[in-house]
């Protein structure tokens, strides 16, 4: 990862797991500075955790967050689908791609404007193989203090306020958020403003989340799950309705910073 002079762009190392023809799902490209080794466990067995009904979707459009290195990066993952195989059929892809949590924290990458050039990339490299150049964006500069804004069209105060007091009395914890009647769209953006709101602006250690629900087998990898719809999972999950009207837990003493910047995102 690196940053102009002038701080104008930011070049992020990322790579890419899918299909390579005759060869089947593996990773396929990354870029040249990367020793992918150091990101690849994280991720392996998980790159594509898709449920049967995301796979018959018209549209397959899924992120994923992991912390690495104590919190230090994030590994910002887009799953989508892939270029067709040597035999003309679908396949899915992993655009994964190293963000430092610093660059988040200061306002110099916004998770939305990183997964835009994401897209970009793909877009413009369809079917890369091998070695291809770090994804390049523009600092943001944005202003931190406004972390989260738009949320409230996506999640209550309330609904807020029970998940950050979960994430903080307990780390491990596994919630899923339910969001009724909701787009893929509208989870990929929501994800994006709690994780901002909460981890940027608050400073709730960050964790494993994905914007649908995966598979049952890959479900308890996760802390942080966004849903159309409940699933079956064990009894260490928890479910929040994104619509709850009051909160289910109480506020966390000595972390009244949290608590006031949920409040600063009251209105749209």
């Amino acid at each position: 990862m690196t940053e102009d002079s002038s701080g104008g762009k930011i070049r992020l190392e990322h790579y890419i797991y899918g299909v390579t023809p005759g060869e089947g799902y593996g990773i396929k490209a990354t870029s040249k500075e990367l020793n992918v080794a150091l990101y690849d466990p994280k991720l392996k067995g998980f790159y594509t955790p898709i449920r049967g009904a995301s796979l018959q979707a018209e549209v397959l459009d899924i992120r994923m967050l992991h912390p690495a290195n104590n919190n230090e990066e994030i590994l910002l993952s887009r799953i989508n689908r892939g270029a067709p195989d040597e035999l003309g059929r679908p396949t899915f892809q992993n655009h994964t791609t190293i963000v430092p949590t610093a660059y988040f924290r200061a306002g110099k990458v916004m998770l939305e404007q990183a997964d835009r050039a994401m897209e970009e990339f793909d877009a413009k490299n369809p079917n890369i193989l091998g070695k291809m150049d770090p994804v390049e964006i523009a600092a943001a500069g944005a202003d931190v203090a406004k972390f989260g804004s738009g949320v409230r069209k996506h999640m209550s105060r309330a609904a807020l306020e029970t998940l950050a007091s979960r994430l903080i009395k307990e780390t491990n914890s596994r919630t899923l958020i339910l969001f009724r009647d909701s787009t893929p769209e509208d989870r990929t953006r929501a994800l994006y403003l709690i994780v901002e709101l909460l981890s940027w602006g608050g400073g709730i250690a960050p964790v494993t989340s994905m914007s649908d629900a995966p598979t049952a087998s890959a479900m308890n990898h996760f802390n942080l799950v966004l849903s159309p719809r409940g699933v079956r999972s064990d009894t260490t999950w928890v479910l929040i309705d994104a619509a709850l009207e009051k909160p289910q837990l109480p506020r966390v003493q000595g972390k009244d910073a949290v608590y006031a910047a949920i409040e600063k995102c009251t209105v749209v």
